[in-house]
């Protein structure tokens, strides 16, 4: 019982460190590992940067505008592109919002995918192969944790 205290308060800490690292370097990292303030969707909204948003579209939003269209009835515009990162209560993009990885992180109360018992799942897996960042930095998340 005493080693499931400590381990316990040493995720705590981890957290908390994990959480100030964010801070200092200004990156916003998802709780899959994908380091949000990357995004393009992150920074225009941060900036509140119609220029960047308009550029999103143009050059991104063939990938994912079938999906919108069936999803909303219509196609995306410039006040769709608005993100404040998968931590966030707040504002997300549409697409963060049914992230099956923050959907799971948030039920079990995790911070992050690193912090599960059986890391990496399975569905991280498939994740990984197609943002192998996300590998890198939940592993160095882990890498604090134990």
């Amino acid at each position: 019982m005493q080693y499931a205290i400590f381990f316990t308060q040493k995720q705590e800490k981890a957290s908390y460190l994990f959480y100030q690292l964010m801070v200092q370097s200004g990156e916003v990292v998802g709780r899959c590992g994908i380091v949000c303030s990357d995004c393009l969707v992150l920074k225009s909204t941060r900036d509140d940067d119609d220029a960047l948003r308009a550029r999103v579209l143009r050059e991104q939003g063939w990938k994912w505008a079938d999906l919108f269209i069936e999803k909303f009835g219509r196609e995306p515009h410039l006040k769709d592109i608005d993100c404040n990162g998968c931590l966030s209560e707040g504002r997300l993009f549409w697409y963060c919002l049914d992230c099956e990885w923050r959907a799971c992180a948030m039920g079990k109360g995790l911070d992050n995918c690193a912090h599960r018992v059986d890391y990496p799942c399975e569905s991280l897996w498939r994740l990984f192969d197609k943002h192998p960042r996300a590998r890198e930095t939940l592993n160095g998340i882990r890498d604090k944790l134990y």
